[in-house]
């Protein structure tokens, strides 16, 4: 049962971050899915959203990157030298209705083609905005950033919101993978198994599932007893003994 999501504070400059390793390094077919709450879009912040990257801007080191772009576009980028990108945006910007409320976002992208598929709660979320030029992920030592964007000097595009159930794949994930699974734990999985590399619950830690990602905290971002609805459940017991899963809605506990 999920209990806690992570809440990152814009105006603190809040993210987390993992050193380098190999299982952050792809460089072929990626998929990323996470669930996210927004306390604002980026354009009311007049900033992007970093959401998970391994993209530092300004010194070449630019892997792969999910973000909501400041026009409150969902994009996906990344480079296979440094300094060519592809790139694909979303051709709907996020409403004023998406803010508060719990959006599970995917991506499944064949990085050889380039390609790439956008979901939003388990469904196509359509894009036709696509710059194809890089058909490979460069290897870079790079950190993996959630919740920002990276830079040499200072990080940027620092998100406003939460974030729950983090994953990475080095495969291309259906829809039908992303909508069955979105509401399963990241402990129904096994990092190394399936094409899953490894995942952040926020369980009211920043230890990631395979122990080896590990993230550390920069200007305190607090857990949140705000999860998304499907993922909490508790048993209830009916006549005769039998548990049924009841589903609740989240509930916002400050810590």
């Amino acid at each position: 049962m999920a209990v806690y999501s992570i809440d990152f504070e814009l105006t603190s400059g809040q993210y987390a971050w993992a050193g380098d390793s190999v299982s952050l390094s792809i460089t072929g077919d990626i998929s990323v899915e996470i669930w996210l709450k927004m306390e604002q879009r980026p354009s009311d912040a007049t900033t992007a959203f970093g959401l998970v990257g391994k993209y530092n801007y300004t010194d070449g080191k630019r892997n792969y990157l999910l973000q909501i772009r400041n026009t409150d576009i969902l994009e996906f980028l990344f480079s296979g030298d440094g300094s060519g990108t592809t790139s694909f945006r979303a051709d709907n910007a996020f409403v004023s209705g998406d803010v508060g409320v719990w959006m599970h976002l995917a991506v499944s992208v064949d990085v050889s083609v380039p390609s790439c598929v956008m979901y939003k709660n388990g469904s196509v979320f359509a894009h036709s905005d696509e710059r194809t030029g890089e058909t490979a992920i460069q290897d870079t030592d790079a950190p993996l950033l959630i919740g920002a964007v990276g830079s040499v000097a200072t990080h940027t595009s620092f998100m406003d919101g939460k974030l729950k159930n983090v994953r990475l794949w080095n495969d291309i994930r259906s829809e039908a993978e992303f909508d069955d699974n979105k509401c399963k734990e990241n402990s129904e999985f096994t990092p190394g198994v399936g094409n899953y590399l490894d995942g952040w619950s926020f369980e009211n830690t920043l230890v990631s599932q395979s122990g080896n990602n590990n993230l550390t905290a920069v200007n305190s971002p607090v857990f949140s007893g705000d999860v998304p609805a499907c993922l909490v459940v508790v048993p209830e017991l009916i006549d005769g003994g039998i548990t049924l899963p009841v589903f609740l809605p989240p509930k916002v506990v400050s810590y």
